[in-house]
């Protein structure tokens, strides 16, 4: 259940849940319900909680409320892919994110473990590139941009 891994850190068949305990995971702030279980997971039950009693921000993965914290930031869409090395013995790819309600002047390079879901933005971004007629493949430490990110200046080299 994605609740005991994304709320509570814990996931199906851990030797740490226990039957006769109940999680409760965060408030929805959009629906104003919160999730919860027994341990096994085998029983859920939905508790209507007020959005004005929690935090600002919403931690269920599934909400749809946007209000967040000024030093929060969504990621957009990932416009470019490059290899960087990495204390010298190894590389890592980083991405360039463009992030909601900013333009895309402003993004900026991350690693995928910064992102929330980088596995569907990054599965977006490849079929971005499929769209536009990059090879990934071609070269995998190649630098990759998007015409998009291209157009609003980013180059090659940055």
């Amino acid at each position: 259940m994605w609740y005991h891994y994304g709320c509570v850190g814990i996931s199906m068949g851990d030797d740490r849940l226990k039957d006769d305990v109940d999680y409760i995971c965060p408030p929805c702030l959009a629906t104003g319900t919160v999730a919860g279980s027994r341990g096994t997971g085998d029983s859920q039950k939905n508790k209507s909680r007020s959005a004005s009693s929690t935090t600002e921000v919403c931690a269920r993965p599934d909400c749809t409320y946007k209000k967040s914290s000024s030093d929060e930031f969504w990621v957009k869409r990932i416009v470019g892919r490059k290899t960087m090395a990495e204390g010298g013995s190894g590389r890592v790819e980083v991405y360039l994110v463009e992030w909601e309600g900013y333009p895309l002047g402003e993004a900026t390079w991350q690693e995928d473990d910064t992102m929330g879901n980088p596995a569907e933005l990054i599965a977006d971004f490849v079929r971005a590139t499929r769209k536009e007629g990059i090879d990934l493949d071609r070269d995998p430490n190649r630098t990759v941009l998007l015409k998009d990110a291209q157009r609003a200046g980013w180059t090659m080299d940055d």
